[in-house]
């Protein structure tokens, strides 16, 4: 169980934003809004557009 939340405590990192895109599709029931997520070296946060839909917002613009 240790190495599980380890794993968990690990900050998301993504090379492109294609596949940070591909993975809040897939993910969208365990992702935390206000949730920070590195893309290519560049931080955004996970905030919603109304309806449920999870959108990626430049940490630089709030």
């Amino acid at each position: 169980m240790q190495c599980i939340k380890e794993t968990e405590a690990q900050p998301l990192t993504f090379s492109d934003m294609k596949t940070a895109q591909d993975w809040l599709n897939r993910n969208k029931a365990e992702v935390l809004v206000g949730s920070i997520v590195l893309v290519a070296g560049a931080a955004f946060v996970i905030g919603t557009a109304g309806a449920g839909v999870l959108v990626l917002i430049p940490l630089a613009a709030l």
